[in-house]
């Protein structure tokens, strides 16, 4: 076979291809954030009447579309904007002239509107009541959906208003266990439609990808779609179409609003303060303070013309700020740790109060006697010392002790003990208090629509989003100790521009374009690092005395390009269309490699004296609580190891310079 032969036979084998999808599409437009309207004109015996002339008119823009009924008195208009305020007008030599007005179109539905028109004359006119905004019965495929106005939207409850798409969680067949659910720790169904993963989810705004390809998040829309920027919303759960979509989760349709003849917009604010907040459990145990929270979420938009009946705008700006916080707990050294003792569980078997036994559980807070204490030079009743139990006769680290506690003017990096609860008991001890979690948000969202002529239709997007968010998300808290500045930030700075063209070729042929991108650029910077140049180290069995240093950052775009052209011939609809999207991830990771672990880490209880390794070159590391702990002896009485997992170092494998 010839090259050219080959070649000829590749795009036969293909245009069949193509052919026998759209055969198998439904009959209707497809995953295009557009609707259409269909129906059946007959006469008062039920006969179908061809040739009507019908006409289908946006009375928000007075953009017309007019088409004729078939043999078998079938009409259809798709590729139309999603929302309120059409109508319809049937009109035919021997007719009364048959309107039904107010009508209200969902996105990505078939709209079914039959008439039944009476013998009469073209000048009668008879007006359809109650056809407003009327959902009729979509039969044309069997997917499980909900079309949401947005008067429904704004009746339903939604936390955060910056996305509607959350309010896919009340359909059917959608799981949602809630964060942190212990049913769920991989978070693999928090947002599982039908049984799907959550990263099967599909949204879609104005026809662009605006899924978070970066984590896979459940109902996450790239750059936002503020509440009220949005026109249309539609949510399928389950049966969904061929040409739907990239998953098999849900799928989320968003239209936004446009501009119209007549001037029309507004503000909104929507205020959230800690009055309205309960404290969590165990901050009410310790008696810290519930975690304050003042939500403000607030906005305003504008629409309309520019050149009447041809160009229109509309304009969104949604904001919100939180002034929030957030409990987390760290450990700590205890009081007698932070004046230079270190405890451990003797054998006196006296418990609480004197009863009891003592055993590997005993703390000092539950069962006091059980814990005795070898302080730096000060012998005990056993005669010992932290000195004389150092091999190298050091005894304490002055230098640590500073960091925890501080020196002069300096403070310690490790506060007092406020939560008895956790940590060892012996040594250590929790400090739970409320973090800042402070987050400024900004979106900004414009629309153009333009009608070139009844044939020609184009529109244009844009969208921004500008959010600093202080991360409590990859860490238990933007900052590692109360009184720190902010270390960890979360930095969105994503936008996304799409244009679509429309082209009513004929009453039988609608081609539609649309090409745009959602650019997710997201950073996670470390700053306010003091001192700036520190050696990372991790400081086992406390909480580590300084933050990470790690920064990474990200950029998802997401180029879309779709034309899908629809071919109408009788009672028969023929779909054909492609998308496609080049999708290039660029990625960055920036890691302190420079760490030195102090302590064995892990649990030491079982170590015997006999056993311990010797790691000399380690006995003058200034970050030892001694100098050397490696090979020191017990105390007569205990029952387990007097230096706690901590005490000591060993490095990394990477070298690193003290």
């Amino acid at each position: 076979m010839s090259t050219f032969s080959a070649v000829r036979f590749s795009l036969i084998i293909g245009v069949l291809v193509l052919l026998g999808a759209s055969l198998a599409t439904p009959t209707h437009v497809v995953a295009q954030d557009v609707a259409s309207l269909t129906g059946v004109v007959t006469d008062t015996s039920g006969a179908v009447i061809p040739d009507v002339h019908v006409v289908l008119l946006d009375t928000k823009t007075n953009a017309k579309s007019e088409t004729t009924t078939n043999s078998v008195g079938a009409y259809l208009f798709t590729k139309l904007l999603p929302g309120p305020g059409y109508k319809l007008t049937f009109t035919k030599e021997g007719f009364d002239t048959l309107v039904v007005p107010s009508l209200y179109l969902a996105t990505n539905t078939v709209h079914t509107q039959n008439a039944r028109m009476e013998v009469g004359q073209v000048a009668v006119s008879v007006e359809v009541k109650g056809a407003g905004s009327a959902v009729s019965l979509d039969t044309s495929d069997t997917s499980v959906s909900t079309d949401f106005d947005m008067n429904m939207v704004h009746q339903l409850p939604l936390q955060i208003r910056d996305n509607p798409a959350g309010l896919i969680v009340y359909e059917p067949g959608v799981v949602d266990v809630g964060a942190g659910s212990s049913s769920d720790s991989n978070d693999s169904r928090g947002g599982a439609v039908a049984g799907s993963r959550i990263d099967q989810n599909n949204v879609t705004l104005d026809g662009l990808d605006v899924n978070d390809f970066g984590t896979g998040e459940a109902f996450v829309v790239s750059g936002n779609a503020p509440v009220d920027s949005i026109q249309e919303f539609r949510g399928e759960t389950a049966n969904q179409l061929t040409a739907e979509g990239r998953g098999s989760g849900a799928q989320i349709q968003l239209t936004t609003k446009s501009g119209t003849n007549t001037w029309h917009g507004g503000a909104n604010e929507y205020n959230r303060v800690t009055a309205t907040e309960a404290n969590t459990y165990f901050n009410n145990l310790i008696g810290v303070p519930r975690t304050p929270l003042i939500r403000n979420q607030f906005g305003a938009n504008v629409g309309g013309p520019v050149l009447k009946d041809k160009l229109f705008f509309f304009f969104d700006y949604n904001g919100r700020r939180d002034d929030s916080f957030v409990s987390t707990e760290n450990f700590v050294p205890l009081d007698t740790w932070r004046s230079g003792q270190v405890g451990y569980i003797n054998n006196s078997g006296a418990g609480s109060n004197g009863a009891g036994t003592c055993s590997p559980s005993s703390r000092a807070n539950t069962t006091p006697g059980c814990i005795s204490y070898i302080a730096n030079t000060v012998p005990n009743s056993n005669g010992q010392t932290l000195t004389n139990l150092d091999p190298a006769t050091l005894g304490l680290n002055t230098a640590l002790q500073t960091l925890i506690v501080g020196s002069g003017n300096t403070s310690g990096r490790y506060p007092h003990a406020n939560d008895l609860g956790v940590g060892d008991g012996i040594n250590t001890g929790g400090f739970r208090f409320n973090a800042p979690a402070r987050l400024t948000e900004n979106d900004y969202v414009t629309r153009i629509d333009y009608n070139l002529s009844g044939k020609m239709k184009l529109f244009g997007r844009f969208s921004i989003l500008r959010q600093y968010t202080d991360d409590d998300i990859n860490y238990a808290a933007p900052i590692q100790w109360l009184g720190d500045p902010v270390t960890h930030q979360i930095v969105d700075t994503t936008y996304s521009y799409v244009a679509g063209h429309t082209w009513t070729i004929s009453s039988t042929k609608v081609n539609q374009f649309v090409y745009g991108e959602t650019r997710a650029q997201l950073n996670f910077p470390t700053k306010n690092l003091s001192p700036s140049n520190f050696i990372t180290y991790g400081f086992n069995p406390v909480t580590n005395p300084y933050s990470s240093q790690a920064e990474q950052g990200r950029i998802v775009p997401i180029p879309v390009y779709r034309d899908d052209f629809t071919y109408v011939r009788g009672t028969h609809q023929f779909q054909v269309g492609g998308t496609f999207k080049p999708i290039k991830v660029e990625d960055h990771t920036l890691f302190d490699l420079d760490t030195v672990s102090v302590g064995l880490g892990g649990n030491v209880s079982g170590l015997v004296d006999s056993q311990r390794p010797v790691v000399p070159n380690d006995r003058q590391n200034p970050l030892n609580i001694l100098q050397d702990n490696t090979a020191g002896g017990l105390p007569a009485d205990a029952v387990t190891d007097p230096l706690p997992p901590g005490f000591g170092t060993h490095r990394s494998p990477l070298s690193w310079d003290a």
